[in-house]
């Protein structure tokens, strides 16, 4: 039974280490693309559309829409910041939130050319699709933040240091190790079964007897 019981803390482990994940977009090593395995969806690198506003990239200017892109929902930015990317909270500054803020940067903003090397900047859709936020991720110490700017300006508001959140499903399948593992736990759990079928058995055949002292 300990070893079913190793094998299900061992599963839940895997499960809770969902992370961001730097995979190529079109050539090796680029790194043009983020992996959340938690979500199964593939962020494009900011740097990617810097300067351009959501009007443009909604018209397929620099052909990303046609490549299976979409922008990302506000829901989906907080899920994945609040999630994956490790982020305790947004809308705060705070030095805990550096580590997740400079590995965050070093995935999203890889040529380091939105903002300033250290922040992450980018726009996406309002819920009603008629209007951006902002994203901005700073690491810098005591100020380092996950921060939104919601509501913020219409689809032709741009920056040269924003880029757009854009997304899209993965086609990546799940690592075959996770199914290996299901595997093995059904067949432990099995097993554990037949152990503890066997026991009952013996006991019912062969009924322990307490010598009188």
């Amino acid at each position: 039974m300990r070893y079913v019981i190793s094998t299900i803390v061992l599963l839940i482990s895997l499960n809770a280490q969902a992370s961001l994940i730097s995979i190529d977009l079109s050539t090796p090593d680029d790194g043009l693309l983020t992996l959340d395995t938690q979500s199964n969806l593939e962020w494009l690198d900011f740097s990617e559309t810097a300067g351009m506003f959501a009007a443009l990239v909604l018209a397929d200017v620099g052909g990303w829409m046609s490549q299976g892109f979409r922008y990302a929902t506000r829901q989906e930015i907080e899920d994945m910041l609040l999630g994956s990317a490790g982020f305790i909270s947004l809308n705060n500054v705070a030095t805990l939130h550096e580590a997740p803020a400079a590995a965050f940067n070093a995935l999203f903003n890889t040529a380091g050319t939105t903002c300033f090397d250290l922040i992450a900047c980018a726009i996406y859709l309002t819920p009603a699709e008629n209007r951006i936020d902002l994203l901005n991720i700073q690491s810098d110490g005591p100020n380092s933040t996950a921060r939104q700017f919601l509501d913020y300006g219409n689809l032709i508001w741009r920056n040269t240091g924003y880029g757009s959140a854009l997304v899209r499903t993965s086609n990546v399948p799940l690592p075959a190790t996770i199914w290996l593992f299901v595997s093995a736990l059904l067949g432990l759990l099995s097993i554990s079964r037949k152990n503890e079928w066997r026991k009952t058995r013996r006991l019912v055949k062969h009924p322990i007897t307490r010598l009188s002292a």
